[in-house]
């Protein structure tokens, strides 16, 4: 295929995340002026001149941006570091790092054209070994998937100075966007545990202060390759509960939060705060999954069992609960947010048949399913742990009386969701992946072994699904594409191994006098081009 016809299709397959804005907000705190190089109080007048007070809700205890996909904390980390490229929410490719690329052999090796002159914080110059090493780090993260499973590696090298010829297996469509998330690194100096705290980078920023669980301090690095910021200073603050959240807006002391949903109306009413709601068609997908492997008593090999929690599930009751009426109940095992998805692929099974307490309990108890002890996993914030606990009620009325819920940190939680032997019966993350696709919605968690994983379950139907899956993302046909996608979303509904429950908005609050907020198509904020008025 030419490769501006790739271009031009993988730019297609991307969300555009759009998002309305809506309420203001006041603070109406002391002003008192912070000295020079200082990082002022939140409220005072330097904050206004060249501060940003930013809320995170997890931290995963280490700066390593290898060891940061999916925790809000990467937003700070990304102020440190550069991608080779960006998107905009708007599917607009940004260079950063990267100048150019192109696409040869029908997409399976890519040049890449480096920006000359760009230095890292400790003044090493970027070079083609620099990319050529983070690379290899992507693909050998000690306990963690590939970031690239099609990469091959033997026969990426360098050209030049500047110029990285990157090899792959077998195309695949969702690299583009997804290689925004990697962030490159200095291989000169790169050691494994000093990277933990001490980021050495082409971004921006550098670090002032980091104490994990507490509090990350940037300030802004003058000496920066591209137009520097206008904020000087950016601090992180660590708040874990909705509370705090809401009582740091209404306090003034944080101007950036994403907010608790249930507080959205409360914090629109705030005079110097404006209130950012994304689509929930443009957002992200919150799932329970099964761990179908031996590990779990009651759902190995036991597609009942798991239909009996999905028509438990009140799901209508979530979103209202949890989420506050700011999404829809899910109608397929991938999110609404993909934007190759048709009418035709929605509807399936327990998604057709929704919520029916009856059903699930002539189904919980011809499985087996009341007799056992179940335990749900979460990662621990406010949102995974009520639903897990409305799950928990949801079993408990149709008689499944022993449900226990385990709640872990943001340090322990991916290596809990990714390995069947801990992260228990059923999980609560989400479905959603960078390049919006159906494809890689089905393949990323066959490959990745989320929740107990695909490859180690007996399932009916996989080895037609494991056919199907082969080579997807390489498709550029949009007529086998969808035949493909009918056939996989019907069979994964028929053997559930996860269950989607609700696609959600997201919601921001920022002070009023900050310009330039925009959530980008990986979800992160552009922070480094925000600017007070």
């Amino acid at each position: 295929m030419h490769k501006r016809k790739i271009v031009t299709f993988l730019l297609i397959c991307c969300l555009i995340l759009a998002l309305v804005s809506c309420g203001t907000k006041t603070n109406t705190g002391p002003k008192t002026p912070a000295s020079p190089g200082s990082s002022p109080s939140p409220g005072s007048a330097a904050e206004v001149r060249d501060t940003l007070n930013v809320s995170y809700s997890q931290d995963r205890g280490t700066l390593n941006p290898m060891y940061n996909i999916g925790y809000d904390v990467l937003n700070a980390i990304r102020l440190c570091y550069d991608s080779l490229w960006d998107f905009d929410s708007e599917g607009n490719q940004i260079w950063k790092l990267a100048t150019g690329l192109d696409l040869e052999d029908e997409g399976r090796t890519w040049i890449i054209h480096l920006r000359e002159g760009v230095k890292f914080s400790n003044g090493n110059p970027l070079t083609a070994d620099d990319v050529i090493f983070t690379l290899y780090l992507a693909n050998n993260r000690e306990g963690e998937p590939d970031y690239f499973p099609e990469m091959d590696l033997d026969n990426t090298k360098a050209l030049d100075d500047y110029t990285v010829s990157v090899a792959f297996h077998n195309y695949d469509m969702s690299y583009i966007t997804s290689i925004t998330s990697m962030l490159i690194i200095d291989k000169e100096s790169y050691d494994e545990t000093a990277i933990m705290t001490k980021p050495i980078g082409t971004g921006p920023y550098k670090l002032v202060d980091y104490v994990v669980n507490s509090h990350l301090k940037l300030e802004r690095k003058d000496e920066y390759w591209g137009p520097l910021p206008s904020i000087k200073y950016i601090n992180f603050y660590l708040y874990t509960e909705d509370a705090q959240k809401t009582n740091a807006l209404q306090t003034g002391a944080i101007d950036v939060c994403d907010i608790p949903f249930q507080d959205i109306d409360y914090i629109s009413s705030f005079e110097n705060y404006s209130v950012e709601i994304g689509d929930s068609a443009q957002s992200m997908t919150r799932a329970v999954y099964f761990n179908a492997t031996e590990n779990s008593k009651v759902f190995y090999n036991n597609p009942d069992a798991r239909k009996a929690v999905a028509m438990a599930i009140d799901r209508e009751a979530i979103v209202d609960i949890v989420f506050n009426g700011y999404g829809v109940v899910s109608r397929a095992p991938v999110s609404a947010s993909c934007v190759d998805i048709t009418e035709d692929m929605l509807d399936y099974g327990v998604y057709s048949i929704g919520y029916n307490p009856e059903k699930a309990k002539e189904l919980a108890i011809k499985s087996g399913l009341v007799d056992q002890t179940i335990s749900i996993s979460t990662n621990g914030t406010s949102q995974s742990v009520t639903i897990a606990e409305c799950i928990q009620a949801d079993l408990n009325a149709i008689g499944v009386k022993n449900v226990v819920i385990n709640n872990y940190d943001s340090g322990s939680w991916l290596a809990v969701a990714f390995d069947p032997t801990a992260c228990g019966d059923m999980l609560i993350d989400f479905t959603g992946t960078p390049s919006k696709t159906v494809a890689q919605n089905m393949q990323a968690w066959y490959l990745y072994h989320i929740g107990g994983g695909y490859t180690r379950s007996p399932f009916e139907g996989k080895e037609r699904y494991e056919e199907l899956i082969d080579g997807i993302m390489a498709i550029t046909d949009r007529d086998e594409l969808t035949r493909r996608y009918k056939e996989l979303i019907q069979i994964h509904t028929d053997a559930l191994l996860w269950f989607n429950i609700c696609d959600v908005c997201s919601a921001y609050a920022h002070h009023s006098k900050l310009e330039g907020f925009r959530i980008m198509r990986m979800g992160h904020i552009d922070y480094a081009n925000m600017y007070w008025t």
